[in-house]
């Protein structure tokens, strides 16, 4: 399947299912909570840290340019991210990770502060998120690179399930796709990928109005907030 974009240019999805207008699933997907996905992340946590540092230090001036963000956000959780690097570069005082691998990221704090110096106190609590229990107790949710794992079935079930007044998501844009190796679809456990609009959509369905979002390289990024 070729699609084109609004700038004319080629979107390559053919080896994806378009199961819902302008979402698109890998059927070939792997189990992203395997023993070996553990393994892998634990072996290239650092180096992972030291490759995002610079995407999210540009990030961060993009959002000191937002009306949004300029504001201070007491609380956030930041869902199965691992550390939590958006967060980071946010106005915030307290950041809880809810993750799977929650001991081993918090294992690894002190290199994450070390290279990243998070405004806020930052703690990890292991939490399987697709439970249909999970209500984080925060002012705004970070969903930071994670949906991508999830089936669709499970995204909207984790954002419906939220209690939190705001969302940000932050993920890859499936529009930048522009052949199969494309470095968001070689993680063999990525699963679903959203265009931007079909994204806003998701979280208006959950109950966020969209007040905010842009393209920013390879990602996008969007505020949604329910007052």
């Amino acid at each position: 399947m070729k699609e084109l974009t609004k700038k004319g240019r080629e979107m390559f999805v053919s080896h994806l299912e378009e199961i819902e207008p302008g979402i698109y699933e890998n059927p070939n997907a792997t189990k992203s909570n395997t023993k070996e996905c553990q393994e892998h992340y634990d072996k290239n946590a650092i180096k992972i840290l030291d490759d995002d540092k610079y995407h999210y230090q540009c990030m961060a001036r993009k959002l000191k340019n937002s009306d949004v963000f300029k504001k201070e956000f007491y609380s956030v959780a930041d869902i199965a991210g691992g550390h939590p690097k958006l967060a980071s570069h946010m106005n915030v005082s307290e950041v809880v990770v809810y993750d799977q691998y929650a001991e081993m990221y918090e294992r690894l704090n002190g290199e994450f502060v070390k290279r990243y110096a998070p405004k806020a106190s930052v703690s990890y609590e292991k939490k399987a998120i697709t439970h249909s229990n999970f209500t984080p107790n925060a002012e705004v949710a970070i969903c930071c690179h994670i949906l991508e794992y999830l089936s669709l079935k499970q995204i909207r079930k984790l954002l419906g399930n939220l209690e939190t007044d705001k969302v940000v998501i932050y993920g890859p844009n499936v529009k930048r796709a522009r052949n199969k190796n494309w470095f968001h679809f070689r993680p063999a456990d990525h699963r679903t990928f959203c265009t931007m609009e079909a994204m806003i959509k998701l979280i208006e369905e959950a109950g966020f109005k969209f007040k905010e979002g842009y393209e920013y390289r390879e990602d996008y990024l969007i505020y949604g907030d329910k007052k």
